[in-house]
């Protein structure tokens, strides 16, 4: 079993592949949503917070990327 991440980790190199994916198909803007997470790029945020970026992003999604 694995340690849950610390909050300092970065996230996988494959997770933000999936983070630029979900934005594309939510039709949101990713330096807005980068400045939303308070990252400079989607590489840099932290494992902790990546759950709460997809459910931002799958919630955006769901609006029709309103």
């Amino acid at each position: 079993m694995r340690a849950p991440p610390r909050t300092g980790s970065a996230i996988s190199a494959e997770q933000p592949a999936q983070l630029r994916k979900l934005v594309a198909e939510a039709k949101a803007d990713a330096a807005r949503f980068c400045r939303y997470m308070k990252v400079a790029r989607l590489e840099d945020l932290p494992a902790a917070r990546f759950e709460a970026a997809v459910a931002a992003l799958e919630a955006k999604k769901a609006k029709g990327g309103a």
